[in-house]
């Protein structure tokens, strides 16, 4: 199944490589001809039955590590890529670099731990991969410095229709994207799956100034809020009540006309969504919609639970429900 491989894939921002592959593979099977550019976004346009023309973006990367150091016991020290949080890696497994050699991610004991270190989180600097090797000339013989280190971690149905695995909210707005380029739509349609959203959304600059669509829908994962102990800057998000159209995220609000349409077509294909506004995520929308003189952007985001970690959790009807919207959209017939 293309999720399974998706989702198992390494793909940090800034070595997307595995993954554009995969999706290079699955284009070219369609007949369609992408574009890559200099950072690595992949584009590709299939026309359509009328003159509208949008552009569909979902980005490729994921949240990870990078390989600093190599201590003399072979003991790996790493910087982080994007917004990772540390404490739902210790203990993991991970993959890293271009060979995928494991390891795990160790921390000192509980047993040979101080009273106050117990009650610390564990820092950083505190924390290694470890990849079995003895020494650091065993360990620089499979690792270098500036190697990727991603989760290794399975995909898998959890549940009552639930899906868990890691990078849910790139690699399954990818999927969406992917199944909708194989049916023939009203509006021309460009998809663009994109690189380093994840450290600034830097792919998306270049992918909207090369192109000149009306308008612009991105997909994205964005963070389901149904948890007793979610409160704070953002409508209540909840797994299983359907994709959500963005109104504002942080330092963006969304073209309100294009808000509108989504909502029109969900109605009309009877798909639930959420209307939400989100304070503390942002989107490429950020930066693509001052492009030029501007540009028409909104966000469709699937509720994640976990987001960026290992245990992301999604639900079947709100990927799907996000999958019938965009068909519908796509099909809406342009007004006389």
């Amino acid at each position: 199944m293309l999720r399974d491989k998706l989702v198992r894939l390494p793909g940090v921002s800034g070595e997307e490589t595995a993954v554009r592959d995969q999706i290079l593979q699955e284009i070219k099977s369609l007949g369609l001809t992408p574009k890559i550019d200099a950072l690595g976004n992949v584009v590709v346009k299939k026309p359509g039955r009328s003159q509208r023309e949008i552009l569909l973006v979902a980005h490729m990367d994921e949240v990870g590590l990078m390989v600093s150091e190599i201590d003399s016991a072979g003991l790996i020290k790493f910087l982080t890529v994007g917004p990772v949080d540390l404490k739902q890696w210790v203990s993991k497994r991970v993959m890293i670099g271009k060979d995928q050699i494991p390891g795990v991610i160790g921390a000192k004991p509980i047993h040979l731990q101080e009273a106050a270190e117990r009650k610390q989180m564990i820092e950083r600097k505190s924390l290694y991969i470890d990849i079995g090797a003895s020494n650091k000339e065993e360990a620089e013989g499979k690792v270098k410095r500036g190697d990727f280190v991603s989760l290794a971690v399975e995909g898998e149905a959890f549940g009552d229709r639930k899906w868990k695995g890691k990078a849910l909210d790139s690699r399954l707005p990818i999927e969406a994207l992917l199944e909708l380029l194989k049916e023939e739509h009203e509006a021309t349609v460009i998809v663009a799956f994109t690189v380093m959203r994840l450290i600034g959304g830097r792919g998306a600059i270049p992918v909207s100034w090369g192109t000149q669509p009306d308008e612009i829908l991105i997909l994205d994962g964005i963070d389901a809020t149904d948890a007793p102990d979610h409160k704070g800057k953002q409508s209540k998000i909840t797994l299983g009540e359907g994709p959500c159209v963005l109104i504002k995220g942080m330092r963006a609000i969304m073209d309100p006309k294009l808000r509108k349409r989504l909502e029109q077509s969900a109605k009309k294909a009877a798909v639930s969504v959420q209307s939400v506004v989100h304070g503390t995520q942002y989107f490429e929308s950020n930066f693509m919609q001052l492009v030029e003189e501007g540009r028409a952007v909104g966000v469709l985001g699937l509720p994640i639970r976990y987001m960026h970690s290992p245990v992301a959790l999604c639900d079947e009807r709100d990927l799907q429900g996000m999958k019938t919207l965009l068909a519908a959209w796509v099909n809406e017939k342009e007004e006389a």
